[in-house]
């Protein structure tokens, strides 16, 4: 997996010479690589949403960050998404066609396809592909490699900033005895599992079934909910409207 994986030597990033100042005449650069015309801009508005905190103690920073490094071991971040998209392409690939009709269908039915044989309708989609592409397990086995070389790629450039996160938010949440106690943990032959394993359980098709399967129960409470929240709501003094602009006079 790729979490066991260790992750490549992150590659150096050639520095760009600071651009010049845009003329009047010139439009504004756009960062084209990552959607966003202005990425500062938008930087800018994820640091007034979640704005520096205060800074932890130094001593207590330095006991988060040792437990930050057990915690997060090198690849995690590849083997979390690596685990989450193989869970639902396997559950996605195993799925016969009336079942991807019925999650992914329009719920239209075109009444001049062909209704599929009982033959059909019995391969799951895995099985179809290998029918109608005799490389198909191949190609899926290269492109696994390739997508899982990049995230072992991209680790390294993402751990550090979240191990000092994480360091930083325990930091401010645990005692220095409490660090001491994690750190020994995490420094176990069971801590050691748990740090492996405990993220990528979110994505285990057990948990992700109890998640969705209390969804039902969650939407029934919905009409009730939203009734007391507009009823809390009728204690407040309704907000005063705008008043209307004045009309013109010539």
């Amino acid at each position: 997996s790729v979490a066991a994986a260790t992750p490549a030597k992150t590659e150096a990033v050639p520095s760009n010479p600071p651009a010049a100042a845009p003329s009047a005449k010139q439009e504004p650069a756009r960062n084209k690589s990552s959607g966003f015309e202005d990425i500062g801009k938008f930087m800018a508005m994820f640091d007034k949403l979640f704005p520096p905190q205060p800074e932890p103690e130094p001593a207590r920073l330095a006991a988060a960050r040792e437990v930050a490094v057990q915690m997060w071991p090198d690849g995690t971040f590849g083997g979390l998404l690596d685990a989450y998209a193989t869970t639902v392409a396997d559950a996605v690939l195993g799925m016969k066609p009336a079942e991807l009709e019925t999650m992914f269908g329009s719920g239209k039915k075109d009444p001049k396809a062909k209704a599929p044989t009982p033959a059909e309708a019995s391969m799951t989609l895995r099985d179809q592909l290998r029918r109608d592409d005799p490389h198909f397990d191949k190609r899926v086995e290269v492109l696994t490699g390739a997508i899982r070389a990049e995230l072992v790629r991209l680790s390294p450039l993402v751990e550090p900033q979240l191990r000092e996160g994480m360091s930083r938010a325990m930091a401010r949440r645990f005692t220095a005895p409490q660090l001491a106690d994690l750190t020994t943990f995490y420094r176990s032959p069971t801590g050691q599992v748990y740090a492996r394993e405990s993220l990528k359980m979110w994505f285990d098709p057990d948990i992700m079934r109890a998640t969705f399967n209390s969804m039902p129960a969650m939407v029934m409470q919905l009409p009730g909910a939203m009734q007391r929240v507009e009823t809390a709501m009728k204690t407040v003094p309704p907000a005063p409207k705008k008043a209307k602009p004045a009309d013109k006079k010539d």
